[in-house]
């Protein structure tokens, strides 16, 4: 699925904006700038392991005030094998949202944004997103161990 994600995302410019002729309306810029398949991997890969969206979104608000900056977005993404650069994850950012920081709000209506595949129960949902916030908890520890 990271593989995926990464193809997906290799059809991204986002040198696009450094232009002197930047317009974001423009199809061609539009197709340049478009992270929206990679998103609808993640949100499926995400949803496929049992994550629900408020656990996601709790392990990756490292500050804790229930809003997602750009930062913890990337550092989220990473903790999960999907190391991109910050145009990329600017890129994503802006498409999940429309503002600063991203509120619980916002990322649950991206998250929740198509019908749910899979079919587990809650119980399994709950076991399944304690592992993924143990592990994301293993990762933020190990970056910042010295080594």
């Amino acid at each position: 699925t990271r593989l995926a994600i990464m193809k997906a995302l290799s059809k991204v410019d986002p040198s696009v904006r450094e232009s002197n002729f930047y317009d974001p309306s423009d199809p061609a810029t539009i197709m340049k700038e478009d992270v929206s398949e990679a998103l609808i991997i993640l949100r499926s890969w995400l949803r496929m392991a049992g994550i629900r969206a408020l656990d996601l979104f709790q392990a990756w608000d490292q500050s804790g005030d229930f809003h997602l900056t750009r930062r913890e977005l990337g550092d989220g993404l990473s903790d999960i094998g999907v190391t991109l650069s910050s145009d990329i994850v600017m890129l994503l950012f802006d498409k999940m949202c429309d503002s600063h920081n991203m509120s619980y709000d916002d990322f649950k209506n991206w998250f929740e944004s198509t019908k749910q595949a899979e079919d587990l129960s809650d119980e399994e949902r709950e076991a399944r997103s304690v592992i993924f916030i143990q592990k994301c908890i293993r990762g933020r520890i190990a970056r910042r161990s010295p080594g």
